[in-house]
């Protein structure tokens, strides 16, 4: 039997793969839009041009998105993942497995988005 970190692993590793298929697809539609005979439709051209933009912008998201599943993939290799990096508390399972790549846990996440320090909030009540 599987146990929580092996489970994570498994769902990380599915959502890695996603992804690459994802950016594959989206290198190959690029292609062939790049490829695409010239049109002699300004509203064509501009539909084009903004599509390929669009597909940049998502091999960007999706690199970084790549590249968080790696680190956690990394942290659990090392014995570090589900421990807030800033705290050093155990994050809560819920949140992992919501966001199996959060390095943080829900206080100081919490605290990072209101400006201050992490994990200088009090603490939040469970819930």
């Amino acid at each position: 039997m599987a146990g929580p970190l092996d489970r994570f692993r498994i769902a990380l590793l599915a959502r890695r793969r996603r992804l690459v298929r994802t950016a594959e697809r989206a290198r190959q539609e690029l292609r062939s839009l790049q490829g695409a005979a010239p049109d002699a439709e300004l509203v064509e051209e501009a539909q084009r041009t903004r599509e390929q933009s669009v597909l940049q912008d998502l091999d960007e998201v999706q690199r970084a998105h790549l590249e968080e599943i790696d680190l956690a993939l990394q942290r659990i290799e090392q014995g570090t993942y589900g421990s807030c990096v800033d705290c050093g508390v155990p994050i809560d399972g819920a949140r992992l497995s919501a966001l199996p790549t959060a390095t943080s846990c829900r206080r100081c996440a919490e605290s990072r988005e209101r400006g201050q320090a992490p994990g200088t909030a009090p603490p939040t009540p469970p819930g």
